[in-house]
């Protein structure tokens, strides 16, 4: 199970999982008398960023079922969301307090280390992976288990609550002092708001080559909207641009279900329409966020999906292996998934993904940018999706790497720009 980051619209998460639960409790013929299974009891590992990072520590630590995962986390959202102080010093106590709170009425002990000397290995495994201050773009995981090839930060239950949440500029960053020495931490939404490498990545070390997989279910929080190019003028909605960029989570979803479409096992949820913000973090009405959920949840399309993976979820022998799990879902050495609504959007998306391969490209043009994955890359090919090309006016030959291999797929709701291609239209 993996959760993306959402802030208060992590309600809508919750509400997702809450109807599979009860579902798959429903389907369950031969457990009726039985109660119902708690997620921790269901999944072999959950992961999840920001504030899904939160939810994965109610659901694995705190034990919750999903309903009082839900209610926790609404009472949770409106404490630290609702009439958000712009101070962060101010927001981060109230963060404090909201996080205090909450461990004192399910009686966790504050300063319970995720991996504890002598506990026995938890059945159900946690993955959040949050970031270095003065390394935003390197990620750190947070687990409760050992792995011998990648010694854990085995911080306390209640700082792994503060810094999942940590999203600045929100929050202040959370210090951590391990060994006479203090790091400042993160939340790793920002450049992380959909895990689901991360967590692959993750089970394959804990489980093996050869454990097999029946169910990866991913849960979003619901559509950004349209993200639109900013106005030069307006450096406010240049931030906010930015930032819903950094927290859209749909794309990376939409490459991995590119990736894994063929397999029965990969679920996604995430609420279509209704849920946009103008920014991350921005307060939602819950009732709003309820009812649209439960919308989504009624349509048919959601219905049959929540029934396929309700089949899954039963089936015990799984339907592949998580070594060729995860060399699917790395079938190509690296995938772009750019917005082809406009020339901005693509130049920007662009180049956004070359910068970020690491610090020699972090200054690279246009240019460079289509000149750099217009080489061979080092194991496989490379996978450029350019998506949303309805503009029949709009010149694509100027962005297209000039690669030998590697894969470039347009999507258009122009009919005219299959012509570009016949025979692979």
């Amino acid at each position: 199970l993996r959760i993306d980051a959402g802030g208060p619209r992590a309600i809508s998460q919750l509400q997702i999982l809450e109807s599979i639960m009860e579902k798959a409790h429903n389907a369950s013929i031969d457990e009726i008398g039985l109660p119902k299974k708690k997620p921790c009891e269901l999944f072999d590992l959950i992961g999840g960023v920001g504030t899904g990072g939160l939810i994965v520590i109610l659901l694995v630590v705190f034990e919750m079922t999903a309903s009082e995962a839900l209610e926790a986390f609404t009472d949770f959202s409106v404490k630290v969301f609702k009439d958000v102080n712009r101070d962060p010093g101010m927001q981060t106590q109230k963060l404090k307090q909201a996080v205090q709170e909450l461990l004192d009425k399910y009686q966790i002990n504050p300063e319970r280390e995720l991996i504890s000397d002598g506990d026995a290995t938890p059945h159900c495994k946690l993955i959040i992976p949050i970031m270095h201050r003065n390394h935003a773009g390197t990620n750190c995981i947070l687990s409760n288990f050992a792995d011998r090839r990648q010694p854990p930060m085995n911080l306390t239950v209640a700082e792994a609550m503060l810094t999942t949440l940590a999203t600045p500029p929100l929050f202040d960053p959370v210090k951590i002092s391990k060994d006479f020495s203090t790091f400042e931490y993160i939340s790793g939404d920002l450049g992380l708001s959909n895990p689901v490498r991360e967590v692959l990545v993750g089970a394959h070390r804990t489980f093996g080559d050869e454990a097999t997989v029946a169910c990866l279910l991913s849960i979003g929080c619901g559509h950004l909207g349209i993200n639109r190019a900013p106005s030069v003028l307006d450096p406010g909605t240049r931030i906010h641009f930015l930032e819903r960029l950094a927290l859209d989570s749909e794309r990376p979803a939409q490459e991995v279900e590119t990736q894994m479409a063929h397999l029965p096992l990969y679920h996604r949820f995430s609420v279509r329409k209704g849920l946009e913000v103008s920014h991350g973090y921005v307060w939602k009405d819950i009732f709003n966020i309820t009812a649209r959920t439960a919308t989504y949840l009624e349509d048919l399309e959601a219905t049959e999906l929540v029934d396929r993976c309700i089949n899954t979820l039963k089936d015990e022998n799984g339907f592949t292996t998580l070594e060729r799990l995860t060399q699917n879902s790395c079938r190509f050495n690296s995938v772009h998934f750019v917005d082809g609504s406009s020339r901005e959007s693509i130049q920007y998306d662009l180049v956004k993904h070359v910068r970020a391969v690491g610090p020699a490209h972090s200054q690279d043009s246009l240019e460079e940018a289509i000149g750099f994955l217009s080489q061979p890359a080092p194991d496989g090919e490379r996978f450029l999706v350019i998506d949303n090309v309805d503009d029949p006016s709009l010149d694509l030959s100027r962005f297209l790497p000039r690669w030998v291999n590697g894969v470039v797929a347009i999507t258009s709701r122009n009919h005219s720009r299959g012509q570009s291609n016949p025979v692979f239209h």
